[in-house]
């Protein structure tokens, strides 16, 4: 039986100008969270430096190669092939990544 756990949400700002939203969506949350068993244990975040990420070509999911540096960790794992990004589930058939 479960007693407790984490639950985790990664939330994408595009550019600087919009990160008081940040404190907007932990404020919300907080909100909507007060008087259930359930509370806001802590929220961070960080820039996204490098070009080790991108949206997948195929579905759009949020990628990062997880062999390279920088990777991003919220993202799903996925390799960039002639410029474009794909999702392990997207990768072709052949590529040793893909599922």
């Amino acid at each position: 039986m479960i007693n407790a756990y984490l639950y985790h949400v990664s939330i994408l700002i595009e550019g600087k100008e919009n990160l008081k939203l940040e404190y907007g969506l932990e404020e919300s949350i907080a909100d909507y969270l007060s008087n259930k068993k359930a509370e806001l244990i802590s929220s961070s975040s960080e820039e996204l430096l490098g070009n080790n990420y991108g949206r997948c070509s195929k579905c759009g999911t949020w990628v990062s190669d997880a062999l390279e540096q920088q990777s991003i960790t919220a993202f799903s794992n996925g390799k960039r092939i002639n410029n474009c990004w794909y999702c392990d589930l997207c990768l072709p058939r052949n590529h040793p990544n893909a599922f």
